[in-house]
């Protein structure tokens, strides 16, 4: 046990694990390397629902209208390019899903059952993150226009 705590700590990622996560979520379905892209595409629209709770929090705290609509926006076509090259170059590049699905599959199953609890409750809490700003921001809206 030893060995596999001291493992953990060298080589744990909070960001890889959660894609480990989301890779154990939907490992079912799809062979090949689709299941692989799932979790990644997953993670990113997590990151861009985040991203817009963020920008709501930042236009209620600022008082300007932050939220951009359009798709083909140029801070949008910006974020998914980004996004898409991080998870590219973290989790698909040299076949680096594969590793770290390999590596997170060493630990204990009870750990991964606990991880995968705690992912939850924080992708729950996101939620409710995500969805309380866009209340918030509703109120700046208003008085915006």
């Amino acid at each position: 046990m030893e060995l596999v705590v001291n493992k953990m700590r060298k080589s744990f990622n909070l960001y890889t694990y959660i894609y480990y996560q989301f890779y154990r979520f939907f490992s079912s379905g799809w062979g090949g390397i689709a299941k692989y892209w799932r979790p990644s595409a997953v993670l990113g629209v997590v990151e861009v629902w985040l991203l817009n709770g963020v920008a709501n929090i930042v236009g209620y705290i600022t008082n300007t209208k932050m939220f951009v609509s359009h798709p083909a926006h140029p801070t949008v076509v910006l974020i998914i390019i980004s996004l898409v090259s991080i998870h590219y170059f973290c989790f698909h590049h040299n076949n680096g899903s594969q590793k770290i699905v390999a590596q997170y599959d060493e630990l204990p199953e009870k750990t991964n059952r606990l991880g995968g609890w705690l992912i939850f409750a924080g992708i729950l809490l996101s939620s409710w993150f995500v969805i309380e700003s866009f209340q918030i921001y509703a109120t700046v809206a208003k008085g915006l226009n």
